[in-house]
């Protein structure tokens, strides 16, 4: 009884041993991950631990461990085989889903801007689309650099102006999986707009020199797809227009020409802009550049002790004679007198000239000229008129005829402005003195006429023996010469005068007479009338 019991058990678990190691059995099949379209699909399935004989069939393909398919194509794609073993009286299945490799075909499609505007600093994305591929794709990008990396679908692209131009781009679309390569790729031509590499360009001067009228100035546009369609070209104080402008393939330019004679200041700011019309904004910072005018001179004053008019001075006083003028090129001054060869002074390269006199005399009295000249066809020049009001000299002889061969002479040297007015009572002065002298002189008879007894006779000096022209016979002239207080001639330097005697008889014989009742005068004006 008790060896019927051990071999029964011994029988249960030898059965639960099998049946658990049946269960425990993997499959294993060598089916291709993708086949690709238009292949075979070969493919076998088997227990891992084939030591425990068993049973494998595909249901619906194949009675056996081999499953086979010829042609397969991509409609096949994704159908599902059943693998089926049996082994120890259990049943284990797996599924191979079949993937067909295919594509991709030669549509891709690449997906890009309408238009690639740029100054270089954008960006563009390019998406190629492979169509009816299976698996997906491996994307290659030819001819362009792509920021992000070169393996995806997607290229970020920042074409370089000029360079890039025209430059073609390549999508290639690979097929991973199959052992035939399967690829197809699509391209196309990068077509760029941008605008001028560089600012416009302010040309026609020599740096460093200064502008006058006439000189033509030119604003140059270079480069730029397509090149800018208008410059726009100006100068101020005053406003400058430009001329229409001048186009060649790749060159728009515009000029203007200098005009000076309305200059409001000595300089003039010129201001160059174009417009670009993809993108105005991307080509729309102007030049600007100042230029330095050169003007004709022009004297701003002309001034003599600060008075830009007719300027009277007193002799002996300081003159300052000041001469200012404003030109581009520093102007020449030149000061010069007309009516005076050699009174020239000049200064070169300013905007003034000085020219100061401590002591003025009577002689630079007279017109002054300021001349400016700055290379200009026609140089500036002012006129000022200067006046000395002297301290001169005055010599006056004064000359009295009394009668007597004597002379008296009055000099007198008198300065400044009150020598004409003392002069004049000077002479008043002679008149009354020598008509007070001769009102004591009788002229003396003449030959024919008869004349009472005459006491100066005896006194007198003898007649010379003929008369100068002019003189009247019966008198002799005496000149009465008056002195300065305290100078005498030298021919005269004897302290007795020889008329003092004269004087004194005279005096009394006109007493003398008086008291007889005769009257001289009337007696003569009685012979003189008879």
């Amino acid at each position: 009884m008790a060896s019927r019991v051990l071999a029964v058990f011994i029988c249960i678990s030898f059965w639960l041993i099998v049946s658990c190691t049946v269960h425990a059995i993997k499959l294993v099949a060598d089916c291709p991950e993708y086949v690709d379209d238009g292949d075979a699909l070969n493919c076998t399935c088997r227990p891992e631990n084939s030591r425990i004989p068993a049973t494998v069939t595909w249901p619906g393909h194949s009675n056996n461990a081999a499953l086979g398919l010829e042609n397969v194509s991509r409609d096949d794609n994704g159908k599902n085989f059943t693998c089926r073993v049996v082994q120890g009286g259990l049943t284990t299945e797996d599924v191979y889903t079949l993937n067909v490799a295919y594509g991709p075909s030669n549509d891709i499609i690449i997906t890009r801007p309408p238009s690639f505007v740029t100054d270089g600093s954008r960006s563009f994305n390019l998406t190629c689309t492979a169509n009816e591929v299976n698996p997906a794709p491996i994307y290659r990008w030819v001819g362009v650099t792509c920021r992000n990396g070169n393996g995806g679908s997607t290229c970020s692209y920042r074409p370089e102006p000029v360079l890039d131009d025209g430059n073609v781009v390549t999508c290639r679309a690979f097929n991973p999986s199959g052992r035939a390569v399967m690829s197809a790729s699509a391209n196309f031509t990068v077509s760029l707009s941008y605008p001028p590499s560089n600012a416009p360009s302010i040309q026609g001067f020599t740096p460093g020199e200064d502008l006058r009228s006439g000189d033509n100035v030119t604003c140059v546009v270079t480069g730029g797809k397509p090149t800018v369609s208008r410059v726009d070209f100006s100068c101020s104080s005053p406003e400058h227009l430009d001329n229409p402008d001048d186009r060649t393939d790749a060159i728009v330019s515009s000029s203007l020409t200098i005009d000076t004679s309305h200059a409001i200041g000595v300089d003039t700011e010129c201001t160059c802009y174009a417009l670009w019309d993809p993108e105005p904004g991307l080509y729309a910072a102007p030049s600007v550049k100042t230029f330095h005018l050169e003007y004709k001179t022009a004297i701003f004053s002309f001034t003599a002790n600060a008075n830009s008019h007719s300027t009277t001075v007193e002799e002996q006083t300081q003159v300052v004679l000041k001469c200012t003028a404003f030109g581009r090129p520093a102007p020449n001054l030149t000061l010069l007198r007309p009516d005076v060869a050699d009174f020239v002074h000049t200064v070169t390269g300013s905007q003034d000239i000085t020219y100061t006199e401590d002591s003025v005399s009577c002689e630079e009295a007279g017109t002054y000229v300021c001349v400016a000249t700055n290379g200009f066809p026609e140089p500036d020049s002012k006129s000022i008129q200067l006046d000395v009001k002297c301290k001169f000299n005055v010599e006056y002889i004064c000359r009295a005829t009394c009668g007597t061969d004597g002379e008296f002479r009055l000099k007198l040297i008198i300065g400044g402005s009150i020598a004409g007015g003392l002069c004049i009572a000077i002479v008043i002065g002679v008149i009354i003195c020598r008509h007070r002298y001769l009102r004591y002189e009788r002229p003396l008879p003449r030959r024919d006429e008869e004349e009472e007894e005459n006491p100066y006779t005896s006194l007198a000096p003898q007649r010379p023996p003929s008369l100068p022209p002019g003189r009247h016979r019966g008198q002799q002239p005496q000149v009465l010469e008056l002195y300065e207080v305290g100078q005498r001639d030298n021919d005269n330097d004897s302290d007795e005068n020889p008329y003092d005697e004269i004087h004194a008889r005279a005096r009394a014989e006109k007493k003398t007479k008086k008291r007889r009742g005769i009257c001289p005068n009337k007696k003569r004006k009685k012979k003189q009338a008879s």
